[in-house]
């Protein structure tokens, strides 16, 4: 651990790589609440459901339905946090597959991928 963070972290939490990518998120989510219960300050998450449904989807139908699931998990830690908890909710980098996901996009939609504009929305509770 590096030093500028040490005996500043209270829980540490790792889950093992999965092919079940929903379970793993499930999984995650359920140590965020965990996290939130024992009044953390600071709780970094990250779900792994869409970007692996990106890489692997054969269809749009998959990928909604991966995006309902991510919507699940959110809700979760949403309903679990106290009022007034503070919210940074960001994707990594633009989608994978462009040619397979922007054929039908809007020319919006394809200039944010050219920009590599990921979706930040900040949220309180």
């Amino acid at each position: 651990m590096r030093r500028v963070f040490r005996g500043r972290i209270k829980n540490c939490h790792g889950v093992p790589d999965s092919e079940d990518i929903l379970d793993y998120d499930r999984q995650i989510t359920k140590y965020a609440v965990y996290c939130l219960k024992e009044k953390n300050d600071i709780l970094a998450v990250h779900l792994r459901t869409l970007d692996r449904f990106f890489h692997r989807a054969k269809n749009w139908e998959e990928l909604k339905n991966a995006a309902k699931e991510v919507d699940k998990n959110l809700g979760k830690i949403f309903r679990n946090s106290e009022k007034g908890t503070i919210f940074f909710i960001c994707g990594d980098h633009a989608i994978h597959g462009e040619k397979k996901w922007l054929k039908d996009a809007t020319e919006e939609e394809i200039k944010n991928y050219r920009q590599n504009l990921v979706a930040l929305i900040v949220s309180y509770n």
